[in-house]
């Protein structure tokens, strides 16, 4: 059995920033738990591609089971390849699948709501159909290395504007939100509570992507990598103790830095990090259910 996890092209006529072309690694998860059971598992990532949907289709000829994922900017691009590969047996996954799945089941057998790690092996095996709930990942360091060998890595912009490393990778170290911004759908795809990689974990990730990959710089994508203040310290103490030169950057709200913590991950290779201000108006923030005023984002 040979299964193929296929990341959508962008629209025609659209054009999305190149830095975004991030290596998907939702799929790299699947694809190392496929993998771990002996399941043939290869991913073509035509949103860095554009190869186009004809010339997918025809790679996707020579696999049994098609699984796509992508966000509603791609959602059309998904079904259309759907409809060119219905003699295959086709799962839909990812952040679209999770918040509209009525609407993918038209177009796949099966569509997964959530997280996927746990149920892949199932689905692919037994050919189980209709909308099914993934299981949430409890303990993350469960999961195994994402599968970055089956992408065309050296293809894709691995560079940050704030860093001086030539070497990015992205990570991911974290799921869930706890919070309760109208506008974000994190929690409803990830869940409110929020689920971490131990610090150990992740510098292991990292020494592998500076060991395997020669990785010099780290974007750890994710929207509260601060969250939990006794985990960054932890992370950039092992950081300093592994002796890793590496840079890196992150995102964050807000209310989850103070300038000791930020001298803290200074001194462990942070260069940049990413707000979620959202507005300069304190009205705008209380409408957005933010839980921050804008004197605390100026700070």
């Amino acid at each position: 059995m040979r299964v193929l996890l296929i990341n959508p092209s962008q629209p025609e006529n659209e054009q999305m920033q190149e830095v975004e072309k991030l290596p998907p690694l939702g799929l790299c998860y699947l694809a190392a738990i496929l993998e771990k059971n002996n399941i043939s598992c290869d991913i073509h990532d035509d949103y860095l591609l554009n190869w186009g949907n004809q010339r997918v289709s025809i790679l996707a000829q020579s696999y049994d089971v098609i699984g796509i994922t992508g966000l509603t900017a791609t959602s059309l691009v998904a079904i259309d390849l759907a409809k060119r590969l219905h003699n295959k047996f086709l799962i839909c996954g990812g952040a679209h699948a999770t918040l509209f799945p009525e609407q993918m089941i038209e177009y796949f057998d099966t569509v997964v709501k959530g997280e996927g790690e746990q149920v892949i092996v199932d689905i692919v095996k037994n050919r189980i159909r209709g909308i099914i709930i993934g299981i949430k990942t409890e303990n993350l360091d469960t999961l195994p290395m994402p599968a970055r060998h089956k992408l065309p890595l050296e293809q894709y912009p691995l560079k940050n504007e704030f860093l001086n490393a030539d070497r990015v990778f992205s990570m991911n170290t974290s799921r869930g939100c706890p919070y309760a911004c109208t506008f974000c759908s994190v929690k409803t795809i990830w869940g409110r509570t929020y689920r971490s990689f131990s610090p150990e974990r992740i510098v292991k990730e990292i020494i592998y992507l500076m060991a395997d990959y020669k990785a010099n710089g780290i974007y750890f994508r994710e929207d509260n990598f601060t969250f939990d203040r006794n985990r960054v310290i932890k992370i950039c103490q092992l950081i300093k103790d592994y002796g890793l030169n590496i840079e890196w950057v992150c995102e964050s709200r807000v209310e989850h830095l103070d300038k000791e913590l930020i001298k803290i991950m200074y001194e462990a290779g942070c260069r940049a990090i990413w707000f979620g201000t959202e507005s300069g108006s304190d009205r705008v923030l209380k409408m957005l259910h933010k839980g921050v005023n804008k004197d605390r984002a100026i700070e």
